[in-house]
């Protein structure tokens, strides 16, 4: 008999029945829900060719290793809690039908076996006793289930400093590998630092810091003019919160690292007298001490390494600070901020410009472009590993070229000889092999 013949023959009033009984089991039934989210973030210095993060429109992003907690709201009993995956996902958990539950989300993150890596909110406490801000959203599982597995995905729309630094670290561990990240190492970036606080020395006025320890401040005040965000704060930039997660890993891997910022050059294009974006105490393309410039290249290079694959046939770095461009009809040019470089190419601009008589001097843009072309030209047999290329500088007796090229050949000369030769190519081709 069809299902048509049977329901006739039972009469509307015994089906009603059946539909109360099944409504009233459903009510009570248990189905495998997963919750997926994302964060809301804005980035104004995006979308100039690089790989990664490419709208320069408010965009919501997949919340990869995030915190999270799932709980009843009528109950609070917690049906799951812990990170979530690559995707933003939790796993399948055990949820009740008609239901409503919490789904919060913190600003933190986390894989197993790399480290953890907090967005902190706004107060005088640094390190893990500052916490971590739970975003919250609520779900209601549908009253009549079959049981199966189901997807929800949330779609925050909070936009602010914290919701901006958390897609970037959890891209940070999804690349973890390829960026050297350091394993067993956490890493503590402040947002909210407004002046007043305890903070505000290192966070006031859209600053960004490295503080080391892994300490990493990202202040919310203007940045210049702020260009298509009308005067954001630096989380607003993604590439320098990039830089500065690139000074932390180096820093973990006794890397490339300076902080005497002197520059002693009266030609304008090799110092940062005409920067009024930032500080000018350093600049893309300033002549500085060697380690300064080799610790700030290899900054920009982790930033432009994170937002660009490694694969990929090219390369992009934003700069948030005025430039200079040679224009053979007009002579100079002042770039304004937000100025997208080429990685696939060679400047040398010491050499070109600044001299490369300066000894122990060196250049910012040189060596973002000879750490690009080590980590991304060759075979994998070949090119060199961001943990290959800090080794370099935990082994020298110094930061100056004959000593890092001295320490490569102890690394590898009798094992892996090209890595000697990637190492002294890319020098000579970036003109950072005389500083």
């Amino acid at each position: 008999m069809k299902l048509y013949d049977i329901i006739k023959k039972l009469g509307l009033s015994c089906l009603l029945v059946i539909g109360a009984a099944l409504w009233s089991h459903s009510a009570q039934a248990h189905t495998a829900m997963k919750w997926c989210t994302k964060w809301r973030s804005h980035y104004v210095d995006a979308g100039h060719g690089e790989d990664v993060f490419t709208s320069d429109s408010p965009y919501k992003r997949a919340a990869q290793y995030t915190r999270y907690k799932v709980s009843r709201t009528d109950t609070g009993q917690v049906i799951g809690s812990g990170y979530l995956d690559s995707s933003g996902c939790t796993p399948y958990l055990t949820a009740t039908g008609g239901v409503e539950y919490k789904f919060s989300q913190g600003s933190l993150v986390y894989r197993s076996g790399v480290g953890l890596i907090y967005a902190h909110p706004d107060n005088n406490t640094w390190g893990p006793s500052a916490g971590y801000v739970y975003y919250n959203n609520y779900f209601t599982t549908l009253a009549l289930v079959v049981d199966g597995h189901y997807t929800h995905t949330f779609e925050p729309n909070t936009l602010g400093p914290r919701t901006n630094v958390m897609p970037i670290i959890g891209k940070v561990l999804s690349k973890y590998s390829d960026l050297g990240y350091p394993t067993g190492k956490n890493t503590y970036i402040h947002t909210d630092c407004y002046p007043g606080r305890a903070l505000a020395t290192c966070c006031g006025d859209g600053g960004a810091y490295h503080i080391g320890g892994g300490y990493i401040c990202m202040g919310p005040g203007d940045w210049g003019d702020g260009g298509e965000g009308g005067g954001e704060g630096s989380t607003y930039w993604k590439f320098i919160l990039g830089h500065e997660i690139g000074h932390r890993v180096s820093s973990a891997h006794d890397g490339p690292y300076g902080f005497d910022y002197s520059i002693d050059d009266t030609n304008p294009q090799c110092n940062c007298d005409h920067v009024a974006t930032g500080s000018q105490l350093h600049c893309m393309q300033s002549l500085e001490n060697a380690s300064v410039a080799e610790g700030e290249g290899f900054a920009h290079f982790f930033s432009s390494a994170l937002f660009n694959n490694r694969s990929s046939s090219s390369g992009i770095f934003v700069y948030p600070k005025e430039t200079w461009f040679y224009w053979p009809e007009d002579g100079w040019i002042e770039v304004p901020p937000e100025r997208p470089f080429d990685l696939t190419q060679y400047t040398r601009w010491k050499e070109g410009v600044c001299g490369s008589y300066h000894d122990y001097r060196g250049v910012e843009l040189d060596w973002l472009e000879f750490f690009w072309h080590a980590w991304t030209t060759a075979d994998d047999y070949t090119r060199l590993t961001v943990p290959e290329l800090m080794s370099v500088w935990d082994e020298a007796d110094s930061s100056y070229w004959e000593n890092l090229l001295a320490a490569a050949a102890d690394l590898w000369l009798y094992t892996e000889p090209n890595k000697v030769l990637q190492f002294l190519d890319k020098g000579i081709n970036a003109g950072v092999d005389h500083d």
